[in-house]
């Protein structure tokens, strides 16, 4: 049986590897890490069951699309994407205006982010 694919899409490689190693620990999924949107949108036709994005993508040479703008992009490719939203920053006014999108959840970068991913993750797979 095919385990379902999380992608995690950071320009942090280090938080990336992070999250990566965290999640593959769960033994349920099989996961991706993209250091841009762009690479992460060249790989949609595998059809991610969930994609962890970074909402403060830097904008440079490598990333030219940004969190906000690929979540957009991600939702019109598929309107039913599931997407978690990960930001260092605790501001609601980001979390209010994506409450517009179904399937899109906002946790914040803490101690704590990779527990919150985890139990997110074995509740979907239960």
């Amino acid at each position: 049986m095919n385990k379902p694919k999380i992608f995690i899409v950071d320009d942090d490689p280090f938080y990336l590897e992070l999250l990566k190693f965290e999640i593959s620990n769960l033994s349920l999924f099989d996961v991706s890490g993209f250091t841009s949107a762009e690479d992460c949108l060249c790989e949609m036709k595998n059809d991610p069951a969930l994609i962890i994005l970074d909402y403060n993508l830097t904008e440079d040479p490598k990333n030219k699309i940004t969190g906000h703008n690929a979540l957009e992009l991600f939702k019109k490719e598929n309107p039913k994407q599931k997407v978690i939203f990960i930001s260092s920053e605790q501001n609601w006014e980001i979390l209010e205006a994506y409450n517009k999108f179904r399937e899109v959840k906002y946790m914040i970068k803490s101690e704590f982010l990779s527990q919150q991913l985890k139990n997110t993750l074995l509740q979907m797979s239960a």
